[in-house]
């Protein structure tokens, strides 16, 4: 699934606007479910990943930041409780991870700040909340891809 993904976005076949589009409808599920279903162990695999994350973008570089970031999700789908959406999960955050590894990475602070109220909101088991963040985090995340792949394509280096 995932290098179908992978080859449908580099022939054109589907839209960056199109992966995002989806990532933000089934995370905004993933959220809204982990809210309802995280055990306490969820919860706290959870905690641990944000605050690693955090030392990650003060001190790792492009791909410890990444692995971060995919096990983030991953914990969070796991904490859905649903087989398939880890699967979808996964195979979206696969994409975008390759996609992260060619342009300028994102900004530490933001994905820090974010990554703290989702994890806020999950704790308090507002779903609602969490899914605002993380649409939020995702649209910002997809203006950041947008622009710094059009810079990308501009280089004389490509």
């Amino acid at each position: 699934m995932t290098e179908l993904m992978q080859d449908m976005l580099s022939l054109g076949s589907i839209k960056l606007s199109e992966l995002t589009e989806a990532r933000i409808f089934i995370l905004d599920s993933v959220a809204r479910l982990a809210c309802e279903r995280a055990t306490a162990e969820d919860l706290k695999k959870i905690e641990d990943s944000v605050k690693l994350n955090e030392v990650a973008l003060q001190s790792g570089g492009r791909e410890v930041r990444l692995q971060h970031a995919t096990e983030f999700y991953e914990l969070l789908a796991a904490a859905a409780k649903n087989k398939v959406m880890m699967f979808v999960v996964r195979s979206l955050s696969d994409v975008i991870r390759v996609i992260l590894r060619r342009i300028e990475i994102y900004p530490a602070q933001d994905l820090a700040q974010s990554r703290r109220r989702f994890l806020n909101a999950l704790q308090a088991r507002d779903g609602d909340r969490a899914a605002q963040e993380m649409h939020a985090h995702l649209r910002k995340l997809h203006e950041h891809i947008v622009k710094h792949a059009v810079e990308q394509e501009k280089s004389p280096d490509l």
